[in-house]
């Protein structure tokens, strides 16, 4: 390996800090739309937004003078950030998903027509340039990480901003002193700003977006005419924006995530009496009946549920919530809420739900989950976000944590919800032995609508309460649960004698098998697993948004191929079109499925990203060694290799990662290194190969192309792998994945010019 040049040297530093701000404005936007947009809309922006990315290669394939590149797009990557963020924070909301598309795409544009044309006149060190725009990538995912766990959302911003003006300035030209003093002045400013903190705070305190956007529960509650305000309680961290609103109800304050979760916090000072109110509400039924000396309540949030606990006489309650500023908002108020996590009998538990019950012992007699997934205004908009606390393993793994007479508890949001629930829990308990005929007697569903309103509205499902036993209900416990239907006036759905579910009594009788049943309505309402936990996907055939993105995506793709005169180059486009289809469909599952095994999706996705972009960078240093070629001058062996490792990783998680889902968060760290690390180690090698072998071809003048074509093919390939996930689960993109890295082993795509056609 030859030694490095002082400009080798400036040039890899340089885009290692210009990816690594890229990364974190990509982390940063997404968190940003989450906050104003419903999940679906937040990922088709930016989703969008990052096919810039791959425009930016093409656009630098088209331009001739690619030194101004360089000295102009370089020093205005990283003020881009601030420009366009601060558009959308500091501005009205707008409805219009075309501005939000067009204004996110500039940054990444940018950046693909820079990192295209340092990879065009570079190609002689392609991999130490991959290599380093990998190492950037993974530090940016982990950094973007930290600074919005620490220092907020704003701080951020200015943060990256700093750290790719930084790249910018060792990319110019060390001839151009005037332009590095141009840019030095900026940066000196921006320091002073990150070290001063005064601007930053008071930009913070001001997301107009977010005040005026429809899509939050604070625009709902202000479009049904209910009086709304904010109080001064703000936080941001990698997971949600997190406020405390105050509306027309005193006795009511709601700690508001990203703008949709909802989690009350009921004004109690630790006098039972003085909240006896409570039990008038449809969510204290599990509470006021049965066995109810111990609870494990999941999604605790502001702490209404441990309230109905206490009022239900439970004395034992472990009470798990995600998200830490959830805790630190109810910590603030105590004096409102009585310091509900303080109280005699409550130990809190700050992580997730589905991992806390695969590692305790505790046996309990309720376990209560309500509007855990309630992430958005409209939940439809969850179709593409995962569900582990709901799946038939996770309800399986509840049952086992339940005394023999203990209950398991969901209040949902509507019918959609109520019966994908409740096929799940069927499947789960005829796996466990229950006979078809009697696995109704395990289920009570009541709806929150009272009597009177059902004879005015018909049968409309709201917010019904799911009960599933462990054992059958008994004839006492029917008639404790009548008792407080009774009281509350509630309609029923499924509580015996009575029911409405028509269809499931036909299946428990045998007039109906079980496929029958889910697929007599028109909604995906199949039980869900690990495997596919996608619990609010309701549309057959898949979300609309993933259908318009792979549209765009192809139709970009087939134009390049249209336009593109040369044999050779529809060729080599074709391989870094399935480099970056393969690549994506490994990575999309493996973070969905490491969000099982860490916990959080966050984090997840950081240590996946930073796990596999820095194998693949130091695969990329060795991507020449001739063993790779020892067989066959033209079969280059990692792909090869990627795509069998493909699936022995595959089977390494199903087998090995349950046996530590208990452990803690270094040894999963350590674990997730081996797992992870030889696929992702083959898979950086070929997209340097190709790069080199086009310089080795003299075909420098296309490298910015198979730039773009891959960045545009990336997008495609992560919409196609979520697509595969929800309708046929994860297995499916690894697959693909690994029959497209085998294809690309045994077809020659990239070689020297010729006049023959393709």
């Amino acid at each position: 390996m030859s030694k490095y040049s002082r400009r080798d040297i400036l040039l890899l530093i340089g885009i290692s800090m210009i990816t690594m701000s890229v990364i974190s404005f990509e982390m940063l936007l997404t968190r940003l739309f989450s906050t104003i947009l419903a999940y679906h809309f937040a990922f088709l922006v930016t989703s969008l937004a990052i096919l810039g990315s791959g425009i930016g290669g093409m656009i630098a394939y088209k331009k001739e003078n690619i030194s101004s590149i360089f000295t102009n797009y370089s020093i205005i990557l990283p003020f881009s950030y601030l420009f366009i963020i601060l558009m959308i924070y500091l501005r009205p909301f707008l409805d219009n998903l075309t501005y939000y598309s067009v204004l996110a795409t500039m940054p990444f544009l940018i950046a693909g027509m820079i990192i295209s044309t340092i990879f065009k006149k570079n190609a002689h060190i392609s991999n130490r340039i991959y290599f380093a725009d990998l190492i950037g990538s993974a530090l940016g995912s982990l950094a973007i990480l930290l600074l919005l766990n620490h220092k907020g959302f704003i701080y951020s911003l200015f943060g990256i901003a700093f750290v790719g003006a930084l790249g910018s300035l060792a990319l110019v030209d060390s001839r151009k002193k005037q332009r590095k003093f141009v840019l030095a002045l900026p940066i000196i400013l921006l320091g002073i700003i990150l070290y001063q903190g005064t601007v930053m705070k008071q930009i913070e305190t001001n997301f107009l977006a977010y005040d005026t956007s429809p899509y939050t529960l604070m625009g709902a509650l202000r479009d049904s005419k209910q009086p709304v305000k904010s109080t001064d309680f703000i936080g941001w961290n990698a997971m949600a924006r997190t406020d405390v609103i105050e509306t027309q109800d005193p006795n009511e304050k709601i700690i508001i995530s990203d703008g949709g979760a909802s989690a009350p916090m009921i004004k109690f000072s630790g006098d039972l009496d003085e909240i006896e109110y409570l039990k008038d509400e449809v969510g204290f039924i599990p509470f006021a009946f049965g066995n109810n000396e111990s609870s494990l309540i999941i999604g605790s949030g502001g702490g209404r549920d441990i309230v109905f606990a206490l009022l239900g006489g439970v004395d034992k309650i472990d009470a798990v919530e995600i998200n830490p500023l959830t805790i630190k908002a109810a910590d603030k108020y105590k004096d409102f809420n009585g310091g509900i996590y303080d109280m005699p009998g409550v130990e809190l538990f700050i992580e997730d739900g589905r991992s806390f019950i695969e590692k305790t012992t505790e046996k309990y007699d309720n376990i209560y989950l309500s509007l855990v997934m309630s992430n958005a205004v409209e939940h439809s908009a969850l179709a593409m976000s995962e569900g582990y606390v709901f799946t038939q393993e996770a309800l399986e793994k509840y049952l086992d944590l339940l005394t023999d007479n203990g209950k398991l508890s969901f209040v949902m949001h509507s019918s959609t919800d109520l019966f994908r629930g409740l096929n799940t829990a069927i499947q789960g308990l005829i796996n466990r032995g229950v006979d078809k005929d009697k696995v109704l007697d395990y289920f009570a569903i009541i709806n929150s609508m009272s009597l009177e309103d059902s004879q005015k509205r018909g049968t409309s499902i709201h917010k019904p309460v799911l009960i599933v036993k462990k054992s059958p209900f008994t004839e006492a416990e029917y008639q404790e649960l009548w008792k407080v239907i009774n009281e509350q006036e509630r309609q029923t759905i499924h509580v015996k004698p009575s029911t409405i579910l028509k269809d499931y009594v036909d299946f428990s009788e045998g007039k109906l098998d079980f496929n029958e049943l889910i697929n007599g309505t028109p909604l995906n309402l199949k039980p869900i697993t690990d495997q596919n936990p996608f619990f609010y996907n309701f549309t057959p055939g898949g979300s609309n948004t993933l259908k318009v993105l792979i549209f765009v995506s192809l139709l970009a793709l087939l134009g390049i191929f249209k336009t593109t005169k040369k044999v050779e180059t529809k060729r080599s486009s074709l391989y870094f079109t399935l480099l970056g289809i393969a690549f994506m469909l490994v990575e999309i599952p493996l973070i969905q499925k490491i969000v099982l095994f860490v916990g959080n999706p966050t984090q997840a996705f950081s240590y996946v990203l930073f796990i596999l972009l820095v194998s693949s960078g130091l695969g990329s240093l060795f991507n020449k060694l001739t063993i790779w070629n020892k067989y066959s001058k033209n079969k280059y062996l990692p792909l090869l290799f990627s795509g069998l490792l493909l699936f022995g990783q595959s089977m390494a998680i199903r087998s090995v990662i349950p046996m530590f889902m208990g452990a803690n968060i270094g040894t999963k760290l350590i674990l997730m290194i081996l797992i992870i690390s030889p696929l992702g180690f083959f898979m950086g090698m070929p997209f340097a190969r190709g790069i080199w072998l086009l310089g080795e071809y003299e075909r420098e003048n296309d490298i910015p192309l198979m730039w773009g074509v891959n960045g545009i093919a990336s997008v495609l390939g992560s919409t196609l792998a979520l697509m595969l996930s929800m309708e046929w689960g994860f297995y499916t993109s690894e697959i693909l994945a690994g029959a497209i890295y085998i294809i690309l082993f045994v077809v020659e795509f990239i070689k020297r010019e010729e006049t023959v056609a393709l």
